[in-house]
């Protein structure tokens, strides 16, 4: 009698312990989410100046119009949520700019509130919304408008429903056209996975008119904004010649050596040699899942992630804005135990420290190039090399190996 009463005491104290951490991991979260707050008043980037000119373009000659005179490489939803921007400050009589950085903080805010709800885990969603913080608060790119989209397109995945997964892709692609590397993976991963019962989720009951119902608002979608429009942004959107736009990757690296720094090099060379290395690197580890015979979501995640950094540590024209994908995948890759959450603090931390060390954490340029005598942006640069070279092996190593998780 004793033991179990023992037993019966014990339970009830952990389960109190296990409240406490609960409780204390909201708190962490409501910390992460005021602290992001503070920056609602931080001016950002020169890019801001960017967004500020497109909703004055907008502002004269209406959303599709301000979108074919602002010639830009953002998809066309991009301008459908600055246009909704435009539409509640004049609604409320609120400054433009504080309202778009208002708008961010409500998308940071939702997406990492997803993550708590999916994972059960208030520490992940504190850490994901920390990592994200300076994307979105402190130097204000519109990154954060497709994160939810991307993160709830993978989750309906996740519960089976391939119908809404495609509705949510296109949205967040349509946002900005990053996600777009990640479209053959998961093109791949349908493709094995529904092929042979593809009826029952496109085109039985209701979901048939689901189906039509999407295809027709992507027409219009395309004709309202002018199909000519929507691929000649997508095209400028891959025509970026640089062979880093201040990300540091191989290109900064290559920017560094004598070769580069002297000019004696074309950099459109390098830059479209660097393309290709991309290229190859990508088809090769979508071959690989190809052949891979796991067909769960997790092992799709691992390999998106892998083609994003390839993407990001390779190719030229890569701006460092765009670490924002891997640390939005890696987390869904720790929710499905796919990724390590060491990998994933690394993956969100470089993200930081990339947009800091050049913006600051307001904007306002951080030159920390030289901290006695020693380049620190090239030691950061290595780093992340090095990580993407160690986490490409590792985890096609153990996807070959057939292992599940990393934990």
């Amino acid at each position: 009698m004793k033991y179990q009463a023992y037993l019966k005491y014990k339970t009830r104290f952990v389960s109190k312990l296990k409240n406490v951490d609960f409780f204390s991991g909201g708190l962490v979260f409501c910390l992460s989410a005021i602290l992001s707050y503070t920056f609602l008043h931080s001016p950002g980037t020169s890019d801001v100046s960017i967004w500020m000119r497109w909703i004055s373009a907008m502002q004269e000659y209406g959303v599709t119009g301000g979108y074919a005179i602002s010639q830009s490489d953002y998809p066309p939803l991009s301008f459908a949520l600055l246009g909704g921007v435009k539409w509640f400050s004049a609604l409320f009589g609120a400054d433009i700019f504080v309202t778009l950085k208002g708008s961010l903080f409500l998308f940071l805010l939702l997406t990492s509130l997803t993550v708590v709800l999916w994972s059960r885990n208030w520490m992940l969603g504190a850490a994901l919304h920390t990592m994200l913080l300076f994307n979105a608060m402190g130097l204000a790119y519109l990154d954060m408008y497709y994160a939810l989209p991307l993160l709830l397109s993978v989750w309906a995945l996740h519960k089976n429903k391939p119908l809404l997964f495609v509705f949510l892709f296109t949205i967040s692609v349509f946002i900005k056209w990053q996600p777009v590397v990640l479209g053959p993976f998961f093109a791949l991963y349908l493709w094995r996975n529904y092929k042979d019962d593809w009826k029952r989720y496109i085109w039985h009951k209701h979901a048939k008119y689901v189906s039509a119902f999407f295809l027709f608002s992507l027409f219009v979608l395309l004709w309202y904004f002018g199909f000519s429009q929507v691929l000649e942004s997508f095209r400028r959107a891959g025509d970026h010649y640089y062979i880093s736009a201040n990300a540091l990757n191989l290109g900064w690296l290559l920017e560094a050596t004598p070769l580069v720094a002297k000019e004696l090099v074309d950099i459109r060379i390098i830059a479209a040699l660097q393309k290709l290395l991309f290229g190859f690197m990508f088809m090769y580890l979508l071959y690989r899942f190809f052949r891979d015979e796991k067909k769960n979501l997790a092992q799709c995640i691992s390999y998106c992630l892998l083609a994003y950094l390839s993407y990001f540590m390779l190719s030229s024209g890569v701006h460092e804005n765009h670490m924002f994908i891997p640390v939005l995948l890696s987390c869904i890759g720790v929710i499905l135990s796919r990724v390590s959450h060491t990998d994933f603090f690394f993956i969100g931390l470089f993200n930081v420290v990339n947009l800091v060390s050049i913006y600051g954490i307001d904007g306002r340029s951080w030159n920390i190039q030289l901290v006695e005598h020693v380049d620190t942006y090239i030691l950061f640069a290595f780093l992340g090399v090095v990580f993407y070279i160690f986490f490409l092996i590792k985890t096609l190593v153990n996807n070959n190996a057939g292992l599940d998780t990393y934990e």
